[in-house]
């Protein structure tokens, strides 16, 4: 019997021994072993994933529900787990019946929990969330897990993912649409994805499915696209019914979104007087509409107290303006809502304005609740809108964050409404720049440093430092300024005002740095460049584009004096590496007595594609490599 033979019998073996001591089924044990081996990181993978979506009609609130049935069939990978499962809901949908069974079909007892969502501290009024853990003793432990979700109207149901954050042999998604429903799926990132029509004569409809196989697991990437650029799933476009004659448009164009967001509005009950003082006071001294208008912007900003919650619905309907203030802490509705209502109270054309922000894939030719995540307010100066995202910290008026940049806007403007697109600057707007005048003292680099902030570059830097305990801002910046390196010092350090952000941020100090120098025998090495971006920086196993905060724009100058009795025995080769998704250029030169230095690096669009990831490490590389070359002085003979 040979060797292979033997290994596979002892395989075997081993195996049948180990299912029977743990009660497995040695077919789910060996799946488990598959799957582990092809996603180590994934503890638990599903047999089986269905999912069952059906509509009802309720006659008392005439909407359309929504019940959705999952039946999940789980392999554990990993032994003695917990593993967590949760369900967020809100006001407009609720979590009904769970169980979870073993493969003999025996329930197993969980322990569920309902609590209100909440985000550092504080608690939404609208979202909720179910969770429970399912226990698997050993490695291919099977479970059955259902949950049964209700939407109490259509428009809150916006998809279903063919894939999850585990991996799955299979998902079948099942829809079952009543023959007085109108409603269109639209097929979103479909690949291999298969659908098809299934007659079913006890059904007065139509019955779609779709079905997919060996999926791998959603990728957790940090700094990636949202899920709807990256995963096939189906989007439910609620177009309205006919049901016994009772008749509704549902949501078939743009006109019928924006009556839908109307309609949730004109139930806030704002108090206007509640704001309209501090209003008064905060723009008395104010000499223009501008100043005026940012005199409020700013205030909300730096007084409002932002939670996100970008994924999932959480309520549509903005608090109203006096209890944002009262709390000093809202999401982005209630903020919007709140610098409409004080702009509003000084005679301001301000109005509330919908708007996706760049993690969402969809336009408003798509009309679904889904279109929107975020909420800005605009204000109408001189006949133009200026779009206020109050949820920016230290956002200047006029400039737009990235995630909103480029993006279609949807403006209130009475029982009509405007479609515009928030404007989009060059990378030019985010200059980084920082300039060194720098001479050789004894065995280190001294001299005058200064750095000048524009755009979101300057934005994330107040951010951060305004955020920071008054007795921490010093260390802090000392930290930033020599780039965490202690042979390096940042010394009799002037600012401008922390607080301003309508002029370039500025910061100057005395710059001293030990590493910059060696000298062996009758040469001196110079290296001027401290912070060395993206030195190393590779994306090697990653699988999604990688998006930055912010086009990026980083302009490094350093003027060197060359120290009397010395010349230049060596300058390091420039580099040039040029690309649609990034620029790095290095120069070394020498006027006079004087070596210049610059380095330039762009990130034009905010992100390097998936594609362009072998480019960008050969980039990198070359980079790095440029680092390590130094400057040679030699003493003159």
């Amino acid at each position: 019997m040979n060797r292979i033979l033997l290994s596979i019998l002892f395989i075997c073996f081993t195996t049948t021994i180990f299912s029977q001591k743990n009660k497995v089924d040695p077919t789910d044990f060996a799946f488990a072993e598959k799957m582990k081996a092809a996603h180590e990181d994934s503890s638990v993978a599903a047999l089986s994933s269905d999912i069952e979506v059906s509509f009802d009609f309720n006659t008392k609130s005439e909407k359309v529900e929504v019940i959705v049935k999952s039946v999940e069939v789980f392999v554990s990978l990993k032994p003695n787990i917990n593993f967590a499962i949760g369900e967020f809901y809100d006001d407009y949908s609720s979590v009904g019946n769970i169980e979870v069974r073993n493969s003999k079909g025996k329930f197993i007892n969980i322990n569920r929990t309902d609590e209100t969502y909440s985000q550092n501290g504080i608690f939404y009024s609208d979202s909720k969330i179910c969770y429970f853990g399912v226990p698997f003793p050993t490695i291919g432990t099977r479970r059955k897990v259902s949950i049964t979700k209700k939407y109490d109207d259509i428009r809150y149901f916006i998809s279903e993912y063919l894939v999850d954050r585990y991996p799955m042999r299979s998902r079948n998604i099942t829809i079952n649409i009543p023959r007085w429903l109108n409603l269109e799926i639209k097929e979103m990132n479909f690949d291999n994805e298969k659908s098809k029509a299934i007659p079913n004569d006890k059904f007065d409809g139509k019955v779609i499915s779709y079905f997919t196989k060996d999926v791998a697991p959603k990728v957790d990437e940090v700094d990636s696209k949202g899920p709807t650029h990256l995963y096939p799933h189906v989007l439910f476009l609620y177009q309205g019914y006919n049901y016994k004659g009772k008749t509704n448009l549902g949501l078939k164009t743009t006109k019928d979104l924006y009556t839908w967001y109307q309609h949730l509005t004109t139930g806030m009950k704002n108090d206007p007087s509640a704001v309209a003082a501090l209003a008064k006071e905060l723009t008395a001294e104010a000499a223009t509409d501008t100043e005026k208008i940012k005199a409020i912007y700013y205030w909300v900003q730096e007084n409002i107290r932002y939670i996100a919650f970008e994924d999932g619905i959480a309520g549509f309907q903005p608090d109203d303006c006096q209890e944002v203030f009262n709390k000093r802490y809202g999401d982005c509705k209630g903020m919007a809502n709140l610098t409409k209502e004080m702009l509003k109270s000084i005679g301001f054309d301000a109005r509330l304005t919908w708007i996706g922000t760049r993690r969402l894939s969809y336009d408003y030719s798509t009309p679904s609740l889904g279109v929107d995540n975020h909420m800005i307010c605009a204000v109408k100066l001189n006949g133009e809108f200026i779009f206020l995202d109050a949820t920016e910290d230290f956002g200047a008026l006029g400039q737009y964050a990235e995630r909103i940049q480029g993006r279609p806007v949807l403006i209130e403007d009475g029982t009509n409404f405007i479609t515009s697109q928030i404007p989009v600057s060059p990378y030019s707007n985010n200059t980084s720049y920082t300039f060194r005048r720098l001479q050789l003292e004894e065995d280190k680099l001294v001299g005058t440093s200064r750095l000048e902030l524009n755009g979101e570059s300057q934005a994330q830097f107040l951010y951060h430092i305004n955020n920071m305990k008054q007795d921490l801002r010093e260390d802090a910046l000392k930290y930033y300024l020599t780039d965490s390196d202690k042979s390096c010092k940042a010394t009799d350090i002037q600012t401008s005002d922390f607080k301003q952000r309508d002029e370039v941020m500025t910061i100057d100090y005395n710059f001293e740095w030990k590493k910059g120098v060696s000298s062996f025998g009758d040469e001196i090495y110079l290296d001027l460049d401290l912070e060395k971006e993206y030195k190393s920086g590779l994306f090697d196993e990653r699988k999604t584009d990688y998006l930055f905060n912010y086009k990026l724009h980083n302009v490094t100058e350093v003027e060197f004096e060359i120290p009397n009795g010395y010349t230049v025995s060596t300058l390091p080769e420039n580099l040039k590496k040029e690309h649609t998704d990034f620029t790095f250029k290095v120069d070394y030169s020498q006027k006079d007595n004087t070596i210049l230095y610059r380095k330039e690096i762009m990130i034009p669009n905010a992100e390097i594609k998936k594609e362009n990831f072998e480019a960008w490490n050969k980039a990198v590389k070359d980079l790095t490599k440029q680092y390590k070359s130094q400057i040679a002085l030699k003493k003159e003979s």
